[in-house]
């Protein structure tokens, strides 16, 4: 019987100046949440108060005795130096391995502050990687990254993100006048296996026929078609902004958007229902299109959505939920690690922590492309958040994942295994 192998590796760990350190001082330690309501003055005073629901004596005490100061939802998480999050993985057709992040200057929170692209690789499988280089860094831009994609006919490899600025904090209600503006992101492209990258530059998607305009999504792998009349499109995952419609962010779902030109212009696509957020996908054995997605609150539910597409991105023709794929909110990786038309199986392999909150980070398989999920191996049952997946020539699977033992969010890792370690489950 072929022997299990398992092993992890730091790849992309915070640090202060040059000095890597994987311990960042964080000035501020979550505890317990609370319930609060806001209360606005009515007699001609400009007051707001704060009411706390659920209060202990101790706690109290804390709130009449230190300062306090209220965070408006992207000052939280203050540290020194940066920390790291939102990992995406690729391998490219000649082998080499690219992982890249979001370096977050003085605060861990989506936005309100200066975020950097960063980028490492990998030339002997993952073992070990390159020091990690500012792909992207503009003074006053919160940088969110989008995904990464490679292209087996020209072997570019290609980093998408799109950028706002850092007053707006956490960008919810960027996105509105964002799209008024035509959406669009930027890309920067290698042709020499990372090893240097261009200028960035910007695209901007055609809308869709429904009138739904895009920009990128957060960090996962793209995935260039292999079969039916659309091989070789580029499709990768996307914000759309139709006002009007539905969404948390009003307006806002995930969603697609493709390339049939080697990414020199992109369409919108196909569009999720109400509550979607962040999607990871995969082609399918019949030339479809899977795609996974987290559905956010109101709208969350504990489970995992899906959608399918037999239009090579261009609409979605099914959905539902996996009943096996338990999950907080938070992103996930997919990937293909084997077909039919290589002569082997045909195997999706799926990662996300499965919870309680954000920790015990699963990878789990199907062999139907996407429709079960039978078989369940844990990585880490430490704390666990935003992770991607990534399958090497000698079919060695890598897993890049943020994590920690005291926060979700401390440093990026990453592990190799095999297809035997994942069937031998624990779940």
């Amino acid at each position: 019987m072929p022997a299990e192998q398992f092993e992890t590796v730091d790849v992309l760990l915070p640090g202060v100046g040059e000095t890597l350190n994987q311990d960042v001082a964080a000035h501020w330690q979550a505890s317990e949440s609370l319930t609060a309501q806001i209360y606005l003055g009515q007699l001609g005073q400009e007051e707001v108060m704060l009411h706390l629901s659920g209060l202990t004596a101790d706690q109290r005490r804390l709130l009449t005795e230190r300062p306090v100061i209220v965070d408006a939802g992207w000052a939280h998480h203050v540290i020194d130096g940066y920390g790291v999050r939102i990992p995406g993985i690729l391998v490219t057709p000649r082998g080499t391995v690219i992982a890249v992040c979001q370096q977050r200057v003085g605060s861990l929170a989506d936005g309100g502050h200066a975020t950097n692209v960063l980028v490492t690789r990998s030339e002997d499988g993952g073992r070990t990687w390159s020091r990690q280089e500012v792909l992207f860094a503009e003074a006053g831009i919160n940088t969110f990254l989008g995904p990464i994609l490679a292209d087996r006919y020209t072997n570019d490899v290609f980093v998408t993100f799109w950028k706002l600025p850092q007053a707006e904090g956490n960008g919810l209600g960027y996105f509105a006048p964002y799209a008024e503006m035509g959406g669009g992101f930027w890309m920067v492209r290698s042709s020499d296996e990372g090893q240097s990258w261009s200028e960035p530059y910007f695209v901007r998607p055609a809308p869709n026929a429904d009138g739904w305009v895009a920009w990128v999504n957060n960090s996962s792998r793209g995935v260039q078609l292999a079969r039916g009349p659309r091989a070789g499109r580029h499709v990768i995952a996307a914000f759309l902004f139709k006002a009007g419609e539905e969404g948390q962010a009003p307006g806002v779902r995930g969603g697609l958007v493709y390339s049939d030109d080697h990414g020199e212009t992109w369409q919108a696509g196909a569009v999720l229902p109400a509550g979607s957020d962040e999607l990871i996908l995969e082609e399918t054995e019949d030339g479809g299109i899977y795609v996974n997605y987290r559905k956010n609150r109101p709208y969350y539910n504990g489970l995992r959505w899906f959608a399918r597409s037999s239009d090579s991105g261009e609409s979605f023709d099914a959905h539902g939920q996996h009943e096996e794929q338990i999950t907080p909110c938070c992103h996930a990786g997919l990937v293909r690690y084997s077909s039919t038309d290589d002569g082997g199986e045909n195997v999706l392999l799926f990662s996300n922590p499965r919870g309680p909150s954000r920790r015990n980070l699963t990878v789990r398989l199907s062999r139907d492309d996407g429709r079960t999920w039978p078989v369940s191996r844990t990585v880490t049952s430490d704390l666990a958040g935003y992770s991607d997946l990534a399958v090497l020539p000698d079919k060695t699977i890598l897993c890049i994942w943020e994590g920690g033992t005291q926060r979700y969010h401390e440093k990026i890792s990453a592990a190799r295994f095999n297809l035997d370690w994942v069937l031998a489950g624990d779940g």
